[in-house]
């Protein structure tokens, strides 16, 4: 039904939106993670703002939609995007606070700004305010993977998750990132099995072959790895290990990044 109201909403003018629509049509941009269309989501949610502002579900998919541009964001412009993304998770949630999306986008930014016990916390809340939100699981297993740094711990989490979103655009995201725990848990054969199926969505951009790059270079099969590389350099061409150190903002726990940088050395990543 979310996939058909926002296809719905991506075929009428903009001008005849209202506040909802516009949510949905911002929804079908967020699903793709490059800067263009990251941009023309922000806009839409803005402009749904616009015309009502305590829609609370504007605020948050805004918040996080600031989130996923902190990825291409330049590193003097970081501190106002993070600011600006925490400031409309707040009002999401000071707005509705029966909203999940509203906890779950406060959440992630807890987890950025490394206040890994309220993220827990605000995650928690989403799930217990809907049980089968797939994107909540995920979010849960991500804070103990990237922010607390403990993998095995984030994984059962992704399960759940996957379980959820067969049919969800953004199920990738699980794979990829089930992908990075059994990496760095030394489960070879299936991580790069998952960081695969990742890449298959053509909505992820170059995040899942970074992952499987990873995972391969873990694995020890550099001559795979290198070839992903090329792929990565395709996508992104200011990929190096400067990059992901840099675009990994917020506090990522130093167990994930360190692993995850060590690997891509072992994959062959540019300094």
């Amino acid at each position: 039904i979310s996939a058909r109201e926002r296809e719905r909403a991506r075929r009428r003018a903009p001008g005849n939106l209202d506040a909802w629509e516009l949510v949905q049509h911002g929804l079908s941009y967020f699903q793709r993670f490059n800067m263009v269309d990251r941009v023309k989501a922000i806009d839409l949610f803005k402009d749904a703002i616009k015309l009502d502002p305590e829609f609370a579900a504007a605020h948050a998919h805004l918040a996080d939609a600031y989130w996923i541009q902190l990825l291409y964001t330049d590193r003097e412009d970081l501190p106002q995007t993070i600011a600006s993304a925490r400031a409309a998770a707040e009002r999401a949630v000071s707005l509705d606070p029966h909203d999940p999306v509203a906890h779950l986008a406060l959440g992630r930014m807890h987890v950025v700004t490394g206040e890994i016990d309220s993220a827990f916390d605000e995650i928690r809340n989403a799930i217990a305010l809907n049980p089968n939100h797939a994107q909540g699981h995920h979010l849960l297993g991500w804070a103990y993977h990237f922010g607390a740094g403990q993998a095995e711990a984030a994984i059962p989490h992704y399960d759940v998750a996957l379980r959820l979103s067969i049919r969800d655009p953004l199920r990738w995201t699980s794979l990829m990132m089930k992908g990075s725990a059994l990496s760095f848990l030394r489960r070879h054969e299936e991580a790069i099995s998952h960081c695969r199926q990742a890449c298959q969505y053509p909505n992820g951009g170059f995040l899942p072959h970074m992952h499987l790059a990873a995972a391969l270079g873990e694995a020890g099969n550099r001559e795979k790895s290198a070839a992903v590389i090329g792929k990565i350099k395709e996508l992104e061409p200011a990929f190096s290990i400067d990059f992901v150190r840099s675009r990994f903002v917020g506090r990522p726990h130093p167990a994930f990044l360190d692993n995850l940088l060590g690997s891509l050395r072992k994959a062959g990543a540019p300094e």
